[in-house]
């Protein structure tokens, strides 16, 4: 199921059209999209509160959407193919991100784990080899083979500057572009506990970081700026934070 909120506070939950494990929500073009991993098929709002049953072309372990560019974009993590569609109702898969060619230790077939747009570009990330793919329309793409020097688990877009993170650690690596990229800082290290990756998002100027002590409850979280300067901030309780997201000028 689903829950909406108007204030951040209040939550009232609703029924989602199938069962299946979601992965990720994007909005735009006046739309949600809830994306499931193993589904050849997504679940489509106006409102938050009414949901349909959308298919996509094909069954796939869907992790990441994005909205940019008046496109939904959707990547998998078993899969090169990539889901686009302009309305959130008609898909087409006739794009795919190339296999490695830096003859190293790469996968043939990435797992390309979350998603991001920004400078005019759709920016995935690997969290199997560290590989990037970058993409102007959604359906040509250019891989481009370990560009961060860890596994990156999640991308986001803001401040004129792409910030990658890792699952296990936090390991930071920030990019202008989306091929070369620099380090960041790992997290684990500033706060002296082993912090595990929950989710990244950008909004109101910051980069926000919420993860767990090794899947356990913390307080500890970080924002920053720049992807660079890091600054450790204290949640209102020791939770397993899992997502977090910004609105009406809210965290």
């Amino acid at each position: 199921n689903a829950r909406y909120s108007d204030n951040g506070i209040d939550w009232t939950e609703v029924e989602l059209p199938f069962n299946a494990t979601m992965t990720s929500l994007a909005a735009g073009n006046n739309r949600f999209i809830a994306t499931a991993s193993g589904e050849s098929r997504v679940a489509s709002s106006l409102n938050g509160i009414a949901w349909t049953e959308v298919a996509l072309p094909l069954e796939a372990a869907w992790s990441d959407g994005v909205f940019g560019n008046g496109k939904f974009v959707l990547v998998a993590t078993d899969t090169d193919k990539v889901a686009v569609s302009t309305d959130g109702v008609t898909w087409t898969a006739n794009g795919s991100i190339p296999d490695d060619t830096d003859g190293g230790g790469d996968s043939t077939e990435s797992t390309w784990s979350s998603v991001t747009y920004g400078k005019g570009k759709y920016v995935a990330v690997s969290s199997s080899d560290g590989a990037t793919a970058t993409s102007t329309d959604g359906v040509t793409w250019t891989r481009h083979d370990s560009a961060i020097s860890f596994l990156p688990s999640q991308i986001a877009y803001g401040n004129n500057r792409f910030v990658a993170v890792a699952e296990s650690d936090c390991e930071t690596a920030y990019s202008f572009d989306g091929i070369t990229w620099y380090a960041g800082g790992t997290l684990s290290v500033l706060a002296l506990v082993t912090l595990e990756l929950s989710q990244i998002k950008f909004a109101n100027g910051i980069f926000f970081v919420i993860a767990t002590e090794t899947g356990s409850a913390t307080t500890i979280a970080y924002t920053s700026e720049d992807g660079v300067l890091w600054t450790q901030r204290t949640m209102p309780s020791s939770q397993t934070w899992s997502a977090i997201t910004h609105g009406d000028g809210t965290w």
